[in-house]
């Protein structure tokens, strides 16, 4: 990374209006987690180049890092008024909405995301989506009835899905996260204990929410 900033900074000596190189220099920043450094590149970046969506999206992303949610909605949200299919940011901004409690806005940018995203950002979103529906004060059947249409999936992260629909049980997708790849499972695990954390906390299983999301802890897990 260090090697990447001081390439970047030779070639912004050369071309000091070339937004590009700051928009790199600004992502080497955030893989080193300097983030107010970050936060300057991008905006040099945003300075030089009218439009620049991806700059807007990746300042937002170092201010979200940086403990500045209300920033970061405001540049995941011009990122979506320059290109309204960005689809990360609209994911993005879906998420601060949701630790924000604005769960109708939340739930909007999730439905988005779930028709433009070609990914597996598109189930990602369908959860975050059900639990934003769940958390606006509708009533389980009244979510259930709102997300039948959705299809159920059988892939990892889409099988979640199938526990909030009630189709299968927890222990399909303990079984799910198993693999052999000790990396690969933890990450599953730190996902799949935070759904279905979120579903028993929904539920008013409280007890067995904190385990869930204690087990998404010890994963150690944190990107």
């Amino acid at each position: 990374v260090d090697q990447a900033i001081e390439q970047y900074s030779k070639a912004i000596d050369l071309q000091p209006e070339n937004a590009t190189y700051y928009f790199g220099r600004g992502w080497a920043y955030v893989a080193n987690k300097n983030y107010e450094s970050a936060i300057l590149e991008f905006s040099n970046a945003i300075d030089l180049q009218k439009g620049f969506s991806n700059a807007f999206y990746a300042r937002g992303w170092a201010y979200e890092q940086n403990g500045q949610p209300s920033q970061a909605i405001i540049d995941y949200s011009e990122a979506i008024a320059i290109s309204p299919g960005h689809v990360n940011a609209k994911f993005s901004r879906g998420v601060l909405r949701f630790f924000n409690n604005q769960m109708s806005e939340a739930e909007q940018d999730f439905k988005d995301v779930y028709v433009l995203a070609a990914t597996e950002l598109k189930d990602y979103a369908l959860l975050w989506g059900y639990l934003s529906h769940m958390r606006s004060g509708s009533s389980t059947s009244q979510s259930r009835q709102a997300y039948i249409k959705y299809k159920t999936v059988t892939d990892w992260p889409g099988i979640i899905y199938s526990v909030f629909k009630g189709a299968i049980g927890s222990e399909k997708i303990i079984a799910a996260m198993k693999s052999s790849d000790a990396m690969a499972q933890r990450k599953r695990e730190c996902v799949g204990y935070f759904f279905l954390g979120q579903h028993r906390l929904i539920k008013g299983d409280l007890d067995i929410a904190k385990e869930d999301f204690q087990k998404v802890l010890q994963t150690g897990i944190t990107s």
